[in-house]
């Protein structure tokens, strides 16, 4: 243990004695997370709302109805039961949800002469105001839409005015979260992924250096065994990064006012995106004696994890391909695993997931790194 101290020690003062390191992994970070969490707060969302909607009639007329609703340059619609559409809502991966009535294709069929208009029920997240008023306009305008295209005659067109062709209910979404009540509360975890891949990107290309000016081969000849030295690279790395992100963290809750629904799930989600990216580290500096060619390839790692796996674009808010291949980036665990320490409201089974992903990204990591740092005889 007195070797490794020293070690961890030797790698944490490469880090600390250059200011550009500390700039790069603490100052950008928290800098990220004001910018863009101010402009959110000041313009709130853009572009499509992700809503659910529950079929309950399973007509055709009600599924050309959703068809035309996701049709709508302002909404994106995804079919689901409802049990998927409010556990949507819980996680925020949707901001509203819409019932369709049973009977409703019946009613849109017989307009004017139904007894009663078919009912659409809207549930909508109160942190999200101005989804209640869109998605109520676009419900009755896609109504009229689907009538205007069944009648021909200008005074069946005329009755729309006269009669409702649906009644549309709204409702808000009752819910234990308090969060995200603002902007910062999603982007302090992007700013915590940013702190981990400058890390990542510092760390290996320091790791880099050590294997070109034979540092590691030195410190082999001696007493140090291999896996004290393995071992040293993998701590020194996750306590940077456990650091940055405790402090950009820190900055979220004293200047931004975040809330936290769990300080141990969110030390969970540290130490497993800390071992995670600690093993990419190990890997990346592996590969190549040049640092140069190093930082190069682990800023694009890095850089392409960042952009896929939303730590430029939230995950609820990406196109439906974007979504689809962010599961292979580690940052979308780790902003999926941060998040549902402060907003998500995870349960232990629901943080489970993300956190074995992580896990299990550090080990093939750390393994790639031990064998190839062998088979190059480096150690």
């Amino acid at each position: 243990m007195y070797e490794i101290f020293h070690l961890l020690k030797k790698d944490l003062l490469l880090i600390v004695r250059e200011p550009s390191n500390v700039i790069m992994l603490l100052m950008l970070p928290l800098l990220i997370a004001t910018i863009f969490g101010s402009i959110n707060n000041q313009q709130g969302g853009s572009g499509e709302m992700p809503i659910a909607v529950v079929d309950g009639d399973k007509s055709q007329i009600s599924t050309d109805y959703i068809d035309r609703l996701d049709a709508r340059d302002e909404i994106a619609a995804v079919t689901m039961s409802l049990e998927a559409a409010m556990d949507s809502m819980r996680i925020g991966q949707r901001v509203a949800y819409m019932v369709i009535s049973p009977g409703f294709g019946s009613g849109i069929e017989q307009f004017p002469f139904a007894g009663s208009s078919p009912v659409v029920d809207i549930v909508t997240d109160p942190r999200r105001p101005e989804a209640k008023g869109i998605l109520t306009g676009a419900a009755f305008s896609t109504a009229v839409q689907q009538i205007e295209a069944r009648m021909e005659q200008d005074e069946a067109i005329g009755l729309q005015y006269r009669f409702e062709p649906i009644s549309v209910t709204t409702n808000d979404f009752e819910t234990d979260i308090n969060a995200p009540a603002t902007a910062f509360e999603i982007t302090i975890p992007q700013a915590a992924l940013w702190s981990i891949l400058t890390c990542v990107a510092m760390m290996s290309t320091s790791l880099s250096l050590e294997r070109m000016q034979h540092t590691l081969l030195r410190i082999r000849i001696s007493p140090t065994s291999i896996w004290k030295l393995l071992t040293s690279k993998v701590l020194s790395c996750m306590i940077a990064i456990s650091f940055g992100i405790s402090v950009v963290f820190l900055f979220g809750v004293l200047v931004f006012g975040i809330t936290l629904h769990s300080v141990t799930y969110l030390f969970t989600a540290v130490l497993s995106a800390a071992f995670c990216f600690a093993g990419l580290m190990l890997a990346i500096g592996s590969f190549g004696r040049n640092p140069g060619a190093v930082a190069g390839m682990a800023w694009t790692i890095m850089l392409l994890f960042a952009m896929i796996g939303g730590g430029m674009i939230p995950y609820f808010l990406m196109p439906e391909w974007m979504e689809a291949i962010s599961s292979v980036s580690p940052g979308k665990w780790t902003i999926l695993a941060l998040e549902g320490a402060v907003w998500r409201d995870f349960s232990f089974g629901e943080l489970f997931w993300p956190c074995f992903i992580l896990v299990s990204v550090g080990l093939i990591g750390t393994t790639i790194g031990v064998l190839r740092l062998n088979r190059e005889h480096a150690l």
